[in-house]
């Protein structure tokens, strides 16, 4: 095993927390209009368009699963913006392909963001570029729907 391997299997053996999932509901668009079986679920995974899941809805719904004791998984999180608003909402993990696609290459620098993600944090942000609230909320100033499918 390479060195950058071992680096990260260290960072995600610090960083997960183990759990044992039963059920999980996958959230999508319009499940916010739903009554939500939550006595039923150990968890709940955040699927949908990508304009949804980084929409109010989902956040809404990833804050209702918490204080519920839920176990939230953010699906298809390619970047460090992406791995912020995931943070940002309270989820407890996430997924996506980006190291599939290049690990020699992409590993560094998926460790890098997992290191900037756990670094102290100042009055509540770890990085003043964090995710702005036009970002938490998948939403430009002027309200238009950002829409992008871009992990």
């Amino acid at each position: 095993m390479n060195g950058s391997l071992v680096r990260l299997k260290r960072a995600l053996n610090e960083s997960v927390t183990p759990c044992t999932i039963q059920w999980d509901s996958t959230a999508q668009d319009g499940l916010e209009d739903l009554a939500v079986p939550w006595r039923d679920m150990d968890a709940m995974f955040i699927g949908g368009t990508t304009s949804w899941k980084l929409g109010p809805a989902a956040a809404g719904l990833a804050a209702q699963a918490r204080r519920r004791g839920l176990w939230v998984h953010l699906g298809r999180v390619n970047s460090l913006r992406r791995m912020r608003y995931a943070q940002a909402i309270g989820c407890h993990s996430v997924d996506g392909t980006f190291l599939a696609f290049g690990p020699d290459r992409n590993l560094p620098t998926l460790l890098r963001w997992l290191g900037e993600l756990h670094a102290p944090q100042v009055h509540g942000v770890s990085d003043p570029r964090c995710v702005t609230d036009a970002d938490r909320v998948g939403h430009s100033p002027s309200g238009t729907s950002s829409g992008s499918s871009t992990t």
